[in-house]
């Protein structure tokens, strides 16, 4: 299987615990590398998808101050993932909207319980089991409104 293939390389290019990507970059270009159909080499089409990447960077790092209903000031992203996945949306459209803000929260809840997971440490397991209640309890509230 080509993943265990891409592991076994990936695996074997750890210098001092650390896997740098230069390295996997390096090792990749040789096309008899498992990881060499994992990399769009044709340089006009890559350069396209690292400015889309930097584009991406660029939308989140503008920033808007945002104030809660507690009154609490708080620095956010100006533009966050789109609900319906296609694009940004403003974060005050956003915010304004209830099924929208259930739906952002929904999925940046399971990218959290997602990371956490990757820790696999004992110590999370109740913070995940809290954002297992919470997704459960927001999956309601957007059927309601829904």
């Amino acid at each position: 299987m080509i993943i265990e293939a891409i592991k076994e390389e990936l695996a074997s290019l750890v210098v001092d615990g650390a896997l740098d990507p230069e390295r996997v970059v390096d090792a990749a270009k040789n096309p008899n590398s498992s990881m060499h159909g994992q990399f769009n080499w044709d340089d006009t089409e890559a350069a396209h998808e690292y400015r889309l990447s930097q584009a991406r960077a660029l939308i989140k790092r503008v920033k808007v101050n945002v104030i809660r209903s507690d009154d609490q000031v708080v620095r956010v992203s100006s533009f966050i993932r789109s609900p319906t996945g296609s694009g940004y949306a403003s974060t005050q459209q956003v915010a304004v909207n209830y099924a929208d803000r259930v739906t952002v929260m929904l999925i940046t809840l399971a990218s959290c319980e997602t990371m956490l997971r990757n820790l696999a440490a004992p110590e999370v397991d109740d913070i995940i089991d809290q954002i297992q209640e919470l997704r459960q309890y927001l999956q309601s509230e957007k059927e309601e409104v829904a």
